[in-house]
C-alpha cells in the first residue's frame, strides 16, 4: 500500500511539472471548513486511559462533557484545467471533563483532558472530466500534525503527551460551478496512511505508531464552497 501511495504522488508531481509549461490565466481559489461540537453524557460507558485501568466514565449522570472546535482554511491555484495544487493549515481545540468512577463506588475526582493540535497540509486535485458541468476529481494529500494533550485528575496535573504524526492519503469528490467565481464541492476521504510517534513528557515514555484506513462510506461526504479569482 505504501508503494501505491508513492506512485500516486509521483504521478501528481509529474502532472505539476508538465503544467508549468502551459499558458494559464492563473486562477486562485480559497475554501475551508469549521466544525464545532458539544457532547454531554457520553454513551456507552468507555474505559479511560490505561493509567486508570479500574476506572470508567459515568454515562448515567450528566457529568461527561466534550467540546471540540476545528477550523482549516486552504488556498490553491489552478495550474491547468485538470490539475490544481493547494495548501492548508488547521487548528483543533478540544476539552473533555467527567467524574472518575470506581466500579461500585460513587463519583470521585473530576477527570479533565485539554488538547491542542495544529495541522499543515499540501494537496493536488486531479479532475477526471474537466469538460463536464459536474466534475469528478481525486485529491492526493499530505498532512503533518502536532498534538499536545494534558490530563488532570482533580487539581493534580498527571500527564502530558506530545504527538507528532503525518498522514498521506487521497480524497474523492464532485465539483459544480454555481457561478463564475463560486463553486460547490462534495468530497470524502478515500484512504489514508498515518505514521508518527508520541511521548509522555512526565515519565519520558515514547512509542511509534502507524495505521491504514479506508473511508468508503456515503455518509462521510461533506459539502463545501470555494471562491476563485
Amino acid at each position: 500500500m505504501k508503494k501505491v501511495i508513492v506512485i500516486l504522488f509521483l504521478i501528481s508531481i509529474s502532472q505539476f511539472i508538465n503544467a508549468q509549461e502551459v499558458d494559464l490565466d492563473n486562477k486562485y481559489f480559497i475554501g475551508g471548513s469549521v466544525n464545532f461540537s458539544i457532547q454531554n453524557n457520553f454513551s456507552p460507558i468507555t474505559s479511560l486511559p490505561a493509567i486508570f485501568p479500574n476506572e470508567v466514565s459515568s454515562s448515567s449522570n450528566n457529568d461527561f462533557k466534550r467540546t471540540i472546535l476545528y477550523f482549516s482554511p486552504y488556498i490553491g491555484k489552478e495550474l491547468n484545467p485538470k490539475l490544481y495544487i493547494g495548501a492548508n493549515i488547521g487548528y483543533t481545540i478540544a476539552h473533555l471533563t467527567t467524574n472518575l468512577t470506581s466500579i461500585g463506588s460513587p463519583p470521585s475526582d473530576e477527570f479533565k483532558i485539554n488538547s491542542n493540535e495544529i495541522e499543515f497540509g499540501l494537496f493536488f486535485r486531479q479532475l477526471i472530466n474537466p469538460s463536464n458541468s459536474l466534475k469528478f476529481y481525486i485529491q492526493p494529500y499530505f498532512d503533518y500534525n502536532i498534538l499536545n494533550e494534558k490530563t488532570y485528575v482533580g487539581s493534580d496535573y498527571t500527564e502530558e503527551i506530545d504527538v507528532k504524526y503525518y498522514e498521506v492519503g487521497a480524497r474523492i469528490g464532485l465539483m459544480y460551478y454555481v457561478s463564475k467565481n463560486f463553486r460547490a464541492i462534495m468530497q470524502t476521504r478515500l484512504f489514508s496512511y498515518t505514521g508518527g510517534s508520541w511521548k509522555n513528557s512526565i515519565d519520558n515514555k515514547s512509542q511509534s505508531f502507524n495505521s491504514f484506513n479506508t473511508y468508503l462510506n456515503l455518509s462521510s461526504f461533506g459539502l463545501g464552497f470555494e471562491y476563485r479569482w
